[in-house]
């Protein structure tokens, strides 16, 4: 893979990042939560606030962080629209 890039834990699992940045206590809880749902590949802000008990403000804040850092994605394709 070369250089540019690091191994860190999340959880029980393993995370290769390959974007220069920190990922702080908000993100790995959102990382470990998303572990928890991997049946259906992806994590709500509903499913956020109610499984951390966070208001709707720190679950957007700290999934629009994940986004910006390219860590995460929107995915549009949910019936519901969420």
């Amino acid at each position: 893979m070369g250089s540019g890039f690091e191994v860190t834990s999340v959880g029980k699992k393993k995370l290769v990042r390959f974007v220069p940045t920190e990922l702080n206590k908000d993100h790995n809880q959102i990382l470990e939560l998303v572990q928890l749902f991997l049946a259906q590949g992806f994590v709500t802000v509903d499913e956020v606030e109610r499984w951390l008990s966070w208001t709707t403000g720190l679950a957007i804040d700290a999934l629009d962080s994940l986004l910006a850092e390219g860590l995460a994605m929107i995915d549009d394709g949910r019936r519901d629209g969420r």
